[in-house]
């Protein structure tokens, strides 16, 4: 069973001495050239390329794309443990200003968990009518 989100492997999971002695009989034999290595040792952008993109300034139309992006967030609703309802639109933000972890709100807000700390997703959340009408 895959336990971790997008299939990024196994995290904390040990290998058997079986899968173990597979995975090296699997290698065997491969020889790994210094020019492989060289390029693995080397950097992964070049200082021309890091300056670049260090130095890069978004033009005004681009700016306004992003700022017009923003503002079309959708709300996600949340049930305080005091039974409040509360609109958020960046729940990361949210998440810090009432000292919550931002990703197991946002896993509440995905639906891969009921609760946490006693915040609850409202049932009708807007947000969950944008995703069903996707699918």
């Amino acid at each position: 069973m895959n336990k971790t989100i997008g299939g990024a492997g196994p995290s904390g999971c040990a290998r058997s001495k079986e899968t173990r002695a597979k995975i090296r009989a699997a290698r065997i034999g491969r020889k790994v050239t210094e020019e492989t290595r060289a390029k693995m040792r080397g950097r992964k952008h070049t200082e021309e390329t890091r300056a670049k993109l260090r130095g890069r300034k978004f033009t005004e139309e681009t700016r306004a794309k992003m700022r017009e992006s923003h503002t079309r967030t959708i709300p996600v609703w949340f049930i305080s443990p005091q039974q409040d309802i509360h609109e958020v639109r960046s729940v990361t933000q949210f998440a810090r200003d009432n000292d919550l972890l931002p990703q197991c709100l946002n896993r509440v807000s995905s639906g891969h968990r009921s609760h946490h700390k006693g915040w609850t997703l409202h049932p009708s959340s807007p947000h969950l009518k944008c995703k069903q009408q996707e699918q």
